[in-house]
């Protein structure tokens, strides 16, 4: 190959090299903040997340030759603390990134992640929860007031979501042994039962949508905890398998929508019947527009 050949291979190829950098006869060559290019719209398999036009040059897999070519991975430097911390007394011992984090078109990072009460008491119910945050830097985070949901008398909180009818803040045990939740709706538009857990919540934006009611998507592993009633009788003593039964029926991954990330209608309709296992993180696919 060439230099002028080289040269303009590099200039190619260098949009796709976001994690890596090329060092060519003492010269470094420079990155393109614009990332990757375009990608032509063509008609493509749902099920093929293949992109023909991603290089990303991470190993020598793609590459014929080189020559004077040298590949330097950036290193990563981990933050020396936590930045999300359960500082709330709403949001227990731990504030758990098993949520999503999404950047805005205006920069804004968006967090949306579970609080847990590791060391809760027997009387304490309403402790932990699914919170909000949100950060222009996504080191420094506030929790801004949302006055959705009421956390012993008071709805100045950071809650998002929660699955109790009543919108009372209430732990996931405490609403499964009362037998109360949101609707289940499956895959028909049929209630089918209720729904007192988020397990694996994702929130994306889908600017696809032609519908702005619909501009945010929350999909999580839902179901109703009396399910695992068999599992834990002391914490559902009078769960009987009549109920066990049909909430196992409930188990799957669900939907919701809201317009701005924040109101969620609170229906959740099943996309799937869960298969077994939990389901985890949902991302979004620009490519096929789902």
């Amino acid at each position: 190959m060439c230099p002028a050949d080289r040269r303009q291979f590099l200039a190619q190829t260098t949009a796709a090299l976001t994690a890596s950098r090329l060092v060519t006869e003492g010269e470094r060559t420079t990155r393109l903040a614009q990332g990757r290019s375009q990608i032509p719209t063509t008609n493509r398999d749902p099920q093929n997340h293949s992109d023909p036009n991603l290089h990303l040059l991470v190993d020598d897999h793609e590459i014929a030759r080189h020559e004077n070519v040298s590949r330097v991975l950036n290193r990563m430097h981990k933050h020396p603390g936590p930045v999300l911390v359960a500082d709330r007394p709403w949001e227990g011992e731990r504030a758990q990134a098993w949520g999503s984090v999404i950047q805005e078109p205006d920069g804004l990072f968006r967090i949306w992640y579970f609080a847990f009460n590791t060391e809760r008491r027997w009387d304490e119910l309403d402790r932990g929860g699914y919170c909000y945050a949100e950060s222009r830097d996504g080191i420094h985070w506030t929790k801004p007031d949302l006055n959705l949901f009421e956390f012993r008398g008071s709805k100045r909180n950071n809650l998002f979501y929660s699955c109790a009818p009543d919108g009372v803040n209430l732990v996931d045990e405490e609403l499964a042994r009362r037998g109360v939740g949101l609707p289940a709706i499956d895959e028909k538009g049929e209630t089918i039962g209720v729904i007192n857990n988020l397990d694996g919540l994702t929130v994306v934006r889908d600017d696809d949508d032609p519908d702005p009611q619909k501009r945010y998507k929350l999909i999580a592993n839902m179901q109703d905890h009396r399910m695992w009633a068999p599992y834990n009788p002391q914490r559902y003593p009078n769960v009987t398998p009549q109920q066990v039964n049909k909430s196992a029926r409930v188990f799957g991954q669900y939907m919701d929508t809201s317009p701005d990330g924040i109101h969620w209608t609170r229906r959740p309709q099943r996309l799937m019947a869960a298969r077994g296992g939990d389901y985890m993180m949902v991302t979004r696919d620009h490519r096929n527009k789902q």
